[in-house]
């Protein structure tokens, strides 16, 4: 591969920047213009130098080369040992007949990467929005203790800290406004359908603000039959209202597609390490050569590290009338039975168990959920702060309260909220659930 230094400058940087991890001295060629390139020298002539990299040559003129310092053939080998160690996956140090388990490992490090990147992104996305969140809180707060101030204040009186009070009131509301709408795109940024879906309730909402206002303009007794049209018209609002909110929960939003791509990397982990062993008992059948060797050293090295990303937990649990139940830890005061129910896009727990929890419930509008059996029940929408599942633990789940257990005994059903931070698998030996999450930093 002959490259010209004019037409790849962001190789000619590489070499200059890239190569310094080499702990033997490399050969150094300097240029005419003040630069270097650390490499091995493969090849000289009165009017050109090859220098090698390690995964390609670059070939130089000797009109561009000012002087070149040369490498001990002690330290020559230990950069070609270096490059083959961290390049082994490069076509070039792959061994005949071993090029597709090079390609499978290379796709599960791309993958990995990908999942790496996700993760890391998600975890910046969910800071912005709990700064957001604190600050809209701080915000709500103040303009509380405002509203109050402007109730003691008299506006005759106390012109001045009226006005000023006045002044701070509205400037409360709209930091607010803007604050929640920053949240609002942050929170659905690169989801499309999802916006759709907010849009469409935004306007369904207002529709029902507007519909309060003439259901209370047209008294019952008066006039009963436009009453009961503008009646029917919010239910059917507030029917699709919850529809569309299903639909979100249900939606693939970031934090899905990220747990969708953990388990495909996960899978692809675990499939790649069965092929790993086959190909390893063949190679250990055959004359052993050094590199093939050191190439399954390499991978196996390697997949150790993989196998890294992942944290296990056990947990108990017990089988119940074709149901698994498991004991989860609430809010850190209250364990309570639940139902493992990967068809449950949420946490759902009883009204009954909700009051265990101290929450407040009281205030909180009514929608309305399906059920696994397609029927219809009323809930209200709660957050979670902690659930803890043996040593897994997740912090702010959306949840709904049912007036009803799902069954005796039980106070809830574990759904995708939880769940979706995890894989999960069955030990058919011991019964217990087990847990694996992506740990990757």
């Amino acid at each position: 591969m002959k490259l010209s230094t004019h037409t790849f400058p962001h190789l000619l940087i590489f070499l200059i920047i890239g190569i310094p991890f080499l702990t033997a001295r490399a050969d150094r060629i300097r240029l005419k213009n003040g630069q270097y390139l650390d490499g091995l020298i493969q090849e000289e002539t009165q009017t050109h130098v090859v220098l090698n990299f390690g995964t390609g040559t670059m070939t130089i003129k000797r009109d561009k080369i000012k002087s070149m310092e040369k490498s001990n053939s002690k330290d020559a080998e230990k950069i070609t040992d270096d490059w083959r160690r961290k390049n082994f996956l490069h076509e070039k140090y792959v061994p005949a007949g071993l090029e597709d388990l090079a390609s499978a490992f290379r796709n599960l490090c791309d993958r990995r990467e990908k999942v790496t990147l996700a993760t890391r992104q998600l975890s910046n996305q969910k800071t912005d929005e709990q700064k957001l969140q604190n600050e809209i809180s701080s915000l709500q707060d103040r303009l509380t203790e405002v509203s109050e101030l402007i109730k003691t204040c008299s506006p005759e009186k106390e012109v001045k800290e009226y006005n000023a009070f006045i002044a701070e009131r509205n400037s409360l509301v709209a930091s607010l406004d803007s604050k929640n709408i920053e949240l609002k795109q942050k929170a659905s940024t690169g989801h499309p359908e999802k916006n759709k879906l907010l849009n469409e309730i935004d306007t369904m909402e207002t529709q029902i603000q507007q519909l309060d206002n003439s259901i209370k303009s047209s008294p019952a007794p008066q006039k009963r039959e436009k009453y009961e049209t503008l009646i029917n018209e919010r239910n059917s609002l507030v029917s699709e209202i919850t529809i569309r909110q299903n639909k979100i929960a249900k939606s693939s939003d970031s934090h899905h597609r990220l747990g969708q791509q953990i388990s495909d990397y996960f899978n692809e982990l675990t499939s790649f390490a069965g092929l790993f062993v086959k190909r390893h008992e063949m190679y250990t059948r055959e004359p052993q050569a050094e590199t093939k060797t050191f190439f399954f050293n390499s991978i196996s090295n390697s997949l150790c590290e993989c196998n890294k990303d992942f944290s296990q937990i056990a947990v108990p649990s017990r089988p119940s009338r074709g149901s698994t139940i498991v004991s989860v830890f609430v809010n850190d005061k209250v364990m309570g039975n639940f139902i493992l129910d990967t068809g449950a896009s949420t946490v759902i727990i009883s009204e009954l168990f909700a009051k265990r929890l101290h929450l407040d419930i009281g205030n909180q509008p009514a929608s309305k959920i399906t059920l696994a059996d397609g029927s219809l029940s009323p809930a209200k929408s709660v957050t979670i702060k902690s659930m803890q599942l043996g040593g897994a633990r997740v912090e702010q789940l959306e949840a709904f309260v049912l007036p009803n257990p799902a069954a005796e005994g039980i106070d809830g059903l574990l759904g995708m909220t939880f769940l979706e931070n995890f894989i999960i698998s069955l030990d058919g030996n011991t019964g217990n659930l087990i847990l694996r999450q992506f740990a990757h930093k």
